[in-house]
């Protein structure tokens, strides 16, 4: 009787040596499910080695990279990331051998065959041979559009306080709690303190009882629609 192998003692092999692009896990019904799970995935997968030269990789990845199962060989974390992430990718490559997986994802920014680019949300784990360290299996998602509608909001919100640290009038804003949450340039010159005196403080600090009462009617006429 033979006794089956375990995942670790039946590696990710090749099926013609030297070409990488036609991996499978060994024989068997489960490497077939796995090489079917692998094939037809909505995300993108592939398999690297310990240096980032890829192996394998599914249609989904082909698809959004522009590449064929051809260009694989030549392909590796240093051709496709963008220069300033591949000392980051070598460094996560480093931390994977060591502790088997990266907790959590991480995002690249990935050329395109056509020399575009585009961000991918990755995790990834350790493949073993023999009980070694042998590859690296990824999984990443495209987020380019969650990555522009980021920045645009960053970019508004940055054009939002500039706007407010650069107007002539005093601002403030107020939680619900009447604490100062928000104050520009010009209320701290107005009132005659810093920033952090101001922030966090009830709105006591600065206005009488009279004015705190003329603030309240003035919010509630506004919650009424009135003013």
């Amino acid at each position: 009787m033979t006794r089956k192998k375990s995942p670790d003692q039946n590696p990710i092999e090749p099926r013609q040596k030297g070409k990488a692009t036609d991996l499978i896990l060994g024989s068997g019904e489960m490497d077939e499910r796995y090489r079917a799970l692998f094939d037809s995935s909505l995300c993108s997968v592939y398999i690297h080695d310990l240096k980032g030269t890829f192996l394998d990789a599914n249609e989904t990845a082909l698809r959004i990279l522009g590449y064929t199962k051809k260009d694989l060989p030549a392909l590796s974390i240093s051709t496709i990331l963008d220069k300033d992430h591949v000392p980051v990718a070598k460094k996560r490559i480093e931390n994977i051998i060591k502790f088997g997986s990266a907790k959590d994802p991480f995002l690249y920014r990935v050329r395109k065959k056509n020399g575009d680019f585009v961000w991918m949300e990755v995790v990834s784990t350790l493949i073993h041979r023999n009980g070694k360290p042998f590859a690296i299996q990824g999984m990443a998602w495209e987020v380019t559009e969650q990555i522009k509608i980021r920045d645009a909001l960053r970019k508004s919100e940055e054009q939002y306080r500039t706007m407010i640290e650069t107007m002539n009038e005093g601002l403030s804003v107020l939680d619900k709690n009447e604490n100062m949450i928000l104050v520009n340039n010009r209320f701290c010159a107005m009132t005659a303190y810093h920033r952090d005196e101001l922030l966090g403080k009830h709105v006591s600090l600065i206005l009488d009882k009279e004015n705190q009462k003329i603030l309240r009617n003035q919010w509630s006429l506004r919650k009424k629609g009135i003013a």
